[in-house]
């Protein structure tokens, strides 16, 4: 099942927003974007996905990552170091894509002065550095299913950084403590099409984090949207017939002729999803003067209602959760 994580929650301070909710004192707080000069710190990444379809519960799969990463100022803004501890292996379906290219080379990203992202550099060599891993009977197979997007890796590694907004998200904005924001927009889906989404930001706290006080910054996303069913029902054919005609190819027997070919989208079983709601729910712990992310929770989850053959529709539920703890080198 293709990952659905990466939205762009900045897509909040760019909308229309609307207040509500005022609970407790109008205190405001200003973000600003001022990480020390050469701070160093070490990401621990853990990823939990379960896929639940009413039967018992299976084991989750869980996987952790490390990233070491160092910031040093430039003429321009800064620029951020991301060098790998751990790498992470492709997994059979290609769905961790992102996070198996960022692990295998130095990634350096240039941000300017709000910690925005200008440019990325070495994302091609560590996607070369990948494929030159896999095994060459199944490197087509692998990557041809995420390849629909078309996407190279340079761009692949921006848009999860985007996604992730790690650093400087909020620079440079006044946020009244306490207060919902709340907005309506169409964006578009990871698996193509789009969809009507809420989103909503609030900012909680003070909450100390080793000698520095941090913000609460907590953000959710939904959506119901009857396209988002069918667009994924697509998506996952596509996937399915692109992945199993490449790994019909590389199994043919030798003596099977060339020229024989097996139809794969016979073999394809029928199925739609249906009735299905997104969520995306986000907590992180943030320093307003550095713009220093020191923790992070985010939880994704899928409920749809599956269909096989046309009969029957069975529940079914796709939860990705993702913890994020920062442990910070000669910081004070």
């Amino acid at each position: 099942m293709t990952n659905l994580r990466r939205f762009s929650i900045p897509l909040l301070m760019a909308t229309g927003l609307s207040a509500s909710t005022v609970r407790g004192s109008a205190q405001f707080v200003k973000f600003t974007f001022a990480p020390p000069d050469g701070v160093r710190f070490e990401e621990i990444h853990r990823h939990k996905q379960q896929i639940l379809v009413g039967l018992p519960e299976p084991e989750a799969n869980i996987e952790e990552q490390r990233t070491q990463y160092a910031i040093r100022r430039t003429t321009a803004g800064y620029s951020v170091v991301a060098t790998p501890v751990t790498r992470v292996p492709l997994d059979q379906r290609g769905s961790n894509l992102l996070a198996a290219v960022a692990s295998q080379a130095t990634v350096t990203y240039d941000l300017d002065t709000l910690g925005r992202l200008v440019r990325v550099r070495g994302a091609e060599e560590a996607f070369e550095t990948l494929k030159n891993a896999l095994s060459p009977e199944l490197t087509s197979a692998l990557l041809s299913g995420f390849g629909q997007s078309g996407k190279t890796a340079t761009q692949l590694v921006a848009e999860g950084w985007i996604g992730r907004s790690m650093l400087g998200y909020l620079a440079g904005r006044t946020i009244k403590v306490d207060t919902t924001y709340t907005a309506r927009l169409s964006t578009p889906l990871p698996v193509g099409g789009t969809m009507l989404a809420d989103l909503s930001m609030r900012v909680g706290g003070p909450k100390a984090c080793g000698a520095h006080t941090c913000m609460q910054v907590s953000t959710a996303y939904t959506s119901s949207d009857p396209t988002i069913g069918s667009q994924l029902s697509a998506f996952m054919r596509g996937l399915i017939l692109q992945v199993g005609g490449a790994l019909l190819t590389v199994l043919r027997p030798q003596d099977q002729d060339v020229n024989s070919s097996i139809d794969v989208a016979r073999l394809v079983p029928e199925f739609e999803f249906s009735d299905t709601k997104f969520t995306l729910e986000n907590l992180r712990l943030i320093d307003p003067e550095t713009g220093l992310l020191y923790s992070e929770i985010q939880t994704q989850t899928i409920e749809s209602r599956l269909a096989l053959h046309g009969e029957g529709k069975s529940p079914m539920t796709i939860r990705n959760s993702d913890t994020f703890l920062y442990e910070f080198q000669g910081l004070r």
